[in-house]
């Protein structure tokens, strides 16, 4: 719990747009999307970034764990998605994501997930690609079941 793995997001020229975080939860769900707190050696910030502050928080994507998604997936009902909402730094929710049912066939036969994420009213380009982040790092934490696809032992 005191080691939680977070993502530096960096855009095509190399600049540092936002980190994400997944700060420990005891029963619930969470990452974070924000701006960069940690500095790299060698890489530079937006000035767009430095302008709203370092060590902001952007957005919070947390989910309950006891949603009955979580347990099991299916086509109807609410089985079918496992929803985090989107909060801003005040806590009020301006949004979703969720892990959504992908269907039977994918389902049975690929390991491949499907995701939508509603990006916040006011939010720019570089908080929806650090939310996009968000996503992906909580596909990998919450949503890969194969023991053998999260370890670095290749």
């Amino acid at each position: 719990c005191c080691c939680r793995p977070y993502l530096h997001v960096m855009d095509a020229a190399d600049n540092v747009i936002g980190e994400v975080h997944n700060p420990f939860m005891c029963c619930n769900y969470k990452v974070t999307a924000r701006a960069p707190i940690t500095d790299m050696e060698g890489k530079t910030m937006l000035p767009e970034i430095e302008k709203d502050g370092k060590n902001a928080d952007w957005y919070h994507m947390e989910a309950s764990c006891c949603q009955c998604g979580n347990c099991a997936t299916c086509p109807c009902g609410p089985c079918k998605e496992f929803v985090f909402d989107v909060t801003d730094t005040s806590g009020e929710k301006v949004s979703k994501m969720a892990h959504v049912y992908a269907g039977c066939a994918k389902e049975a036969f690929t390991n491949a997930d499907n995701f939508y994420l509603i990006f916040p009213k006011g939010s720019t380009w570089y908080q929806r690609a650090t939310m996009l982040a968000g996503v992906i790092l909580s596909d990998f934490l919450y949503f890969e079941r194969d023991p053998n696809k999260n370890n670095n032992n290749n």
